[in-house]
Parts: structure tokens; C-alpha cells; sequence
């Protein structure tokens, strides 16, 4: 259980379809300093079967504004990081 964890420094998502939930659920917990790299994979096809409009948008907002930068390994990962 994460609450139980002092320092995360490195964090994988892969959920199936979730992942701007996760991503606006961890909002907090992505503007700890100590967290440098967020790795995603992103399942496009099932949050634009959700509704869910412009999700590269929104993920990339979500990691800008918690103060990552981006690179775009392919189409559906990202690793966002900050030094």
C-alpha cells in the first residue's frame, strides 16, 4: 500500500482504458518533488469509446502542469520526467 511507502521516485500506469481517472486521482501525488518518472501506456481506443475527447491533450496537460516533461516513446506511451 502506497501510504505506507516514505519515498516513490518512479511510478509505471497501466491500467486499460483508466487512465486519465488515475491521472486526475493522482494529481497531488505528482507534484511531489521527489517523483521523477511517470511511465504510461495509453489505451486510446477505449477513452475515446468512453467519451473521452482529446486524451493525449489532457494527459499531456495533467503531466505539464504537475511539472514534467514529456517524450513520446511511441503512440500509446509516455514517459514524463523531471530532473
Amino acid at each position: 500500500i502506497l501510504k505506507d511507502v516514505d519515498k516513490i521516485d518512479l511510478m509505471k500506469i497501466d491500467v486499460e482504458g483508466f487512465e486519465i481517472n488515475v491521472l486526475e486521482g493522482a494529481r497531488k501525488t505528482f507534484l511531489n518533488p521527489e517523483l521523477k518518472v511517470v511511465g504510461l501506456e495509453i489505451h486510446f481506443t477505449i477513452l475515446e469509446e468512453n467519451g473521452i475527447k482529446n486524451p493525449a491533450k489532457i494527459i499531456e496537460n495533467i503531466f505539464k502542469g504537475s511539472g514534467f516533461t514529456l517524450n513520446w516513446t511511441d503512440f500509446s506511451h509516455v514517459v514524463a520526467y523531471r530532473s
